[in-house]
């Protein structure tokens, strides 16, 4: 099963609840997370460095 996480992130770093929601998510299946917004990409880098995490979407604009 595919878990879908969408992160929280601030000031291009993931939020501590990120990493929980993640792992978590990992117990289940494989995780996927997405990271939405302004200036994200170095949050969604980090999170493709998370154990068990097998993809990541980064969703990069002002919009979000």
């Amino acid at each position: 099963m595919t878990v879908l996480v969408i992160s929280e992130h601030e000031n291009g770093a993931l939020k501590g609840e990120a990493f929980n929601c993640i792992t978590a998510a990992a117990e289940i299946g494989e995780v996927t997370v997405l990271v939405a917004g302004a200036d994200c990409r170095a949050a969604a880098e980090e999170a493709a460095s998370i154990a068990g995490v097998a993809d990541v979407l980064l969703a990069e604009d002002d919009a979000y």
